[in-house]
């Protein structure tokens, strides 16, 4: 009796490995039940890509700040919106921080002596006057600015842009816009 009982455990476990074996070996043939449109699926992954940030230290070579290239260029390429696209809907007085990765395509390193200044529109609770990200030229940087929403409805842009030890600006400009609605 109780060798037919084991028989029969045994029996019974390779049955159930059998089937669960070809269970999964049938899921790989089958198509999904309901593909999702191509306009409703997310964005591929990206790579995270290592960007400056205004708290990185650079390598300086102990000096304290990025050497400067006699007669280099200043230059800024917006590459894109990071956080809060155009056209956002936000809630009354909010706070939020807005981040754009630009590059710095010039020939010079932006340090302390550069900035980024507002140059059109409502500043949204920011300082019309900021540091620029330190960034050596050739690589990509971060920009982020903390903003508070307006506390009435309606739609508001702030266009910003950088500017030199000089004061002069340069490279091409960044713009937050926002349509602050009532909940």
């Amino acid at each position: 009796m109780r060798a037919e009982r084991v028989m029969r455990a045994r029996y019974l476990r390779a049955v159930q490995a059998a089937l669960a074996a070809l269970l999964l070996a049938s899921c790989a043939s089958l198509p999904p039940a309901r593909p999702v449109p191509t306009e409703q699926q997310g964005a591929p992954f990206k790579a995270p890509t290592l960007y400056a940030s205004p708290t990185a230290p650079l390598n300086t070579g102990g000096a304290g700040e990025p050497t400067q290239v006699a007669n280099c260029t200043n230059n800024l390429e917006f590459i894109e919106d990071l956080s809060i696209p155009d056209g956002t809907q936000l809630a009354p007085s909010r706070e939020i921080v807005k981040e754009w990765k630009v590059r710095n395509s010039g020939t010079c390193n932006w340090n302390a002596d550069y900035s980024v200044r507002l140059i059109s529109g409502d500043a949204l609770g920011a300082q019309p006057l900021l540091a620029l990200v330190p960034a050596r030229y050739g690589t990509e940087a971060v920009i982020s600015i903390a903003f508070t929403t307006p506390s009435e409805p309606g739609r508001y842009s702030a266009t910003w842009r950088a500017h030199g030890p000089d004061g002069k600006p340069f490279g091409e400009w960044f713009t937050i816009e926002i349509a602050v609605i009532t909940p």
